[in-house]
């Protein structure tokens, strides 16, 4: 019987009770009772400061979102960063779920497990891969988790309906977190029962459009206004693959457009108090750069058009590039705020995009249009 199978030993329980039998995987061992040195292995849940929709905000994992986890065993006096090829796999693709009461007195209350028992190995480290949401068929189809790659999705589309990311909205919050060389529970400093320190952080990133007047009531004596009537992204890639090794998204294809019409008809008349108004509610995307690709990944440049009415006047469409020779990459954790700015003045639209709410990030140059 080798190490790792004299270390790990797995209990499946029913409803009713625990089986008696010893149990068969591909590590196991008899257990009757759990022994003092018997530690069944718990998560300690974290999120990286983020903000999305409303069921997963500052740095509370929502705990009616099970995750999914993978983890591998490496003996004693190995590390993963020079041993991962030799590692074994130790947990397959888990659930675990936040047990408010805690399970037959196996685990405290408010742990995070698995409904498969595992116990920590008498002696070496575990490396665990985790990812979230775990209840999602789709993701499910393309997640697979080894060494050298970590956690790996393929061929991963978004959605990209606007106003998936806002609240109660549709999107998929695709999240991942890593713990290595773990050789016990140990406390995060969140308010869940010690465990694994899981710490989740985004992998797509946001976008959300908003407008608004060059300058307040006061100072727009002629009371001038707008009315936006639509917004369109222009290609924009919405399917690439995923690797946690690697850190970024690769492989991306099928460039795609995204249109908001606002209130139908009558569209949104910019408030005269100079505030910002959403004309695009936020929805996730693949992360991206923002610049003309070719070859397998061949695109034109993506770019944003604005259908808007100035008051008394006809309805007008502009379109400017994303792309501003700066930061033109729309990185994972980020949401991209486009505001555009309609003066009141002269004859121009002014856009300003600022980065926000998952992960603070550097402001990008204003773009003016016109004189």
């Amino acid at each position: 019987m080798t190490m790792l199978t004299k270390a790990m030993k797995i209990r499946m329980w029913t409803a009713v009770a625990v089986l008696a039998a010893a149990l068969t995987s591909c590590v196991s061992n008899e257990v009757a009772q759990p022994v003092p040195e018997d530690i069944p292995i718990t998560y300690s849940v974290l999120q990286k400061s983020m903000a999305t929709r409303a069921a997963v905000t500052g740095t509370t994992y929502p705990q009616n979102v099970p995750f999914g986890s993978f983890a591998y065993y490496l003996p004693s006096g190995q590390t993963w960063l020079d041993n991962k090829s030799e590692a074994q796999l130790y947990i397959n693709n888990n659930k675990i779920a936040h047990d408010p009461t805690g399970s037959s007195g196996t685990f405290a209350p408010n742990s995070w497990h698995s409904n498969i028992v595992h116990y920590w190995p008498k002696t070496g480290t575990l490396t665990f891969f985790s990812y979230s949401p775990y209840e999602n068929d789709e993701l499910q189809s393309k997640i697979s988790c080894s060494p050298d790659n970590g956690l790996k999705i393929d061929s991963w589309t978004a959605a990209m309906n606007p106003g998936d990311a806002a609240e109660k909205g549709t999107g998929v919050d695709l999240m991942i977190a890593q713990s290595v060389n773990q050789s016990g529970n140990s406390s995060s400093g969140s308010t869940y029962h010690p465990g694994v320190p899981t710490e989740f952080h985004h992998i797509c990133c946001q976008v959300e459009v908003q407008a608004k007047l060059s300058a307040a009531e006061e100072d727009n004596k002629d009371k001038k206004t707008y009315t936006v009537n639509s917004v369109y992204f222009n290609n924009l890639w919405t399917t690439a693959n995923y690797s946690s090794n690697v850190g970024t998204w690769i492989g991306h294809s099928e460039p795609d457009n995204r249109s908001y019409t606002i209130n139908g008809t009558e569209g949104q008349t910019l408030g005269l108090d100079g505030l910002p108004s959403t004309v695009f509610p936020s929805m996730i995307v693949i992360p991206q750069n923002l610049l003309e690709a070719s070859g397998s990944s061949a695109r034109e440049a993506p770019s944003i058009t604005i259908e808007y009415t100035p008051k008394g006047g006809d309805r007008t469409t502009v379109t400017k590039l994303l792309a501003n020779g700066h930061n033109d990459i729309w990185r994972p954790g980020k949401k991209y705020v486009i505001t555009i700015i309609f003066s009141v003045d002269e004859a121009y639209i002014e856009f300003a995009t600022s980065v926000k709410g998952w992960e603070t990030g550097v402001n990008r140059d204003d773009i003016t249009i016109g004189n």
